[in-house]
């Protein structure tokens, strides 16, 4: 995703003019709309170039929207209709806020619309997969894909492996529920890492 800081007001994710209509109504705010079901702006602070998952779900009874996995706004709204209109849906502009334009600069990747609300659980499960891999079944469980690292230590060195093999070897040195920032270790498996001061946590990107 871009920074959203870099473009103006009314930049479109994905939405249907005059019915849900949803994206960035400012460059901090990001914003669904409905005619009959309410609306519900929440922050956005994930103005980093990088990649984040964003979903909004619609209860009939409730609008929630979740940033990586995590819920960061709710309104309680109860409609049996969130509308319609004579509008195409578009993805990333061409007519979302309005009938044309509300272009969006940068990257956006895997959108999905659901007609029905999914849980808070299937959310975070599609933030896990598009972030770190794995499988998102249509219906019934999740399952994502398992990485296992095995750690060893020699002298003031860590060796560190993972099956199954492939990706590469990330780390940080702090985890936040959003923002967090991963640096590439290399793809060499096993990697051998010299211990120094501070905490560090590693995980494989595939």
């Amino acid at each position: 995703m871009a920074d959203p800081t870099t473009f103006g007001t009314r930049i479109g994710i994905v939405g249907q003019n005059d019915a849900i209509e949803y994206g960035f109504i400012d460059a901090n705010t990001i914003q669904i709309w409905t005619p009959n079901g309410g609306a519900l702006n929440t922050t956005y602070t994930n103005a980093d170039n990088e990649w984040h998952h964003v979903a909004t779900i619609a209860s009939g009874t409730s609008i929630k929207t979740y940033y990586d996995g995590v819920q960061v706004g709710s309104e309680s709204t109860t409609t049996l209709d969130y509308g319609a209109s004579g509008f195409n849906v578009h993805i990333g502009g061409g007519g979302v806020f309005d009938a044309v334009n509300n272009w969006f600069t940068g990257y956006i990747d895997e959108v999905a619309i659901f007609d029905k609300a999914i849980p808070a659980a299937r959310v975070l499960e599609h933030y896990r997969a598009g972030k770190f891999g794995g499988v998102v079944t249509v219906s019934g469980a999740v399952t994502p894909a398992i990485v296992t690292l095995s750690v060893t230590k020699s002298g003031n060195n860590l060796n560190i492996s993972w099956t199954p093999s492939g990706g590469t070897l990330q780390a940080t040195p702090a985890l936040l529920s959003a923002g967090t920032v991963w640096t590439n270790v290399g793809t060499a498996n096993p990697a051998t890492i010299s211990i120094g001061p501070g905490s560090s946590f590693y995980r494989v990107a595939q």
